[in-house]
């Protein structure tokens, strides 16, 4: 008696390996790309968490709302001495008259940036801020507000 697979057995294996590998290397495309969008959704939630808390942050220690003026929206937010703009895709910060410095890092696309002004009469002032936020296929708007102490 010899020992040893048929013909009809090495056609079966070649058929199952031949369907499990391109369903194993499909999962494996799907994880690596599904953990690059997510290494992307973080770093932009990130960057935008961080430029929202710093727009606040300089709103909140203000005492007056240049610009945008009383209940309208502008591109371009000037709070005391500091200006918040939008300019080749990153949100840009002046203080004190000094040099323009990005406040958004490189490798992220900013647009839409809006500010509101949405102060009523006898309060102290209240900004809204919007901006939209892309890196790579993540691609998000963020909201945001803050009033005068």
């Amino acid at each position: 008696m010899r020992r040893g697979f048929t013909i009809i057995e090495v056609l079966i294996y070649i058929a199952l390996i031949a369907f499990l590998v391109p369903l194993t290397a499909d999962l494996f495309l799907t994880t690596v790309n599904s953990g690059a969008l997510n290494r992307e959704v973080r770093e932009a939630r990130s960057e935008a968490a961080r430029a929202l808390q710093i727009m606040t942050q300089t709103i909140r220690n203000s005492s007056t709302i240049i610009e945008p003026a009383f209940n309208a929206n502008s591109t371009r937010l000037i709070v005391a001495s500091t200006t918040f703009s939008l300019d080749a895709g990153q949100i840009k910060v002046q203080e004190n008259g000094g040099p323009v410095e990005p406040l958004t890092a490189t490798g992220f696309q900013i647009s839409d940036l809006l500010f509101s002004n949405s102060s009523k009469f006898g309060t102290p002032g209240l900004v809204k801020i919007s901006f939209k936020i892309k890196k790579g296929d993540y691609d998000k708007k963020y909201y945001g507000a803050a009033a005068l102490r």
